[in-house]
């Protein structure tokens, strides 16, 4: 997990300044559309990491994003993304099972708390505000 957080505490450092002009990134076969791709498909991926510390590193990268108006935007930076970014965003804010598949509360060491309650929120409202 450390290394994990790690890693996306860097990313999110990077993608936080770089975010939006990424975001503008010309569409077409470039390798800079590549690239961009590749990046949110890792940043997405890392949402879904199952420390909720790693996802947190990340947070501050959608949320710099919400004031770019969509039709300045790469397509893959639109709704479909953070249409996947939303579903990753409300699957992480249910309670965790435990290994008989009943609710497992004694699991909530803080962490999960801090990200349904602060960081999730965030989340939620910049892709509820980039769907419209």
């Amino acid at each position: 997990e450390d290394w994990a957080s790690a890693f996306t505490h860097a990313l999110g450092q990077f993608a936080t300044c770089a975010a939006k002009p990424l975001a503008c990134a010309s569409a077409g076969p470039s390798a800079e559309a590549g690239h961009l791709q590749q990046l949110i498909m890792l940043m997405l991926e890392c949402m879904n990491h199952p420390s909720y510390r790693v996802a947190d590193n990340l947070v501050d990268v959608w949320v710099s994003l919400q004031d770019l108006p969509m039709d300045q935007r790469a397509p893959e930076m639109r709704a479909p993304l953070y249409e996947q970014l939303l579903q990753v965003t409300l699957e992480r804010c249910q309670w965790p099972l435990g290994d008989d598949n009943v609710v497992d509360v004694d699991a909530d060491d803080g962490d999960f708390d801090k990200w349904r309650h602060q960081s999730a929120s965030e989340v939620i409202t910049s892709c509820l505000g980039a769907l419209g």
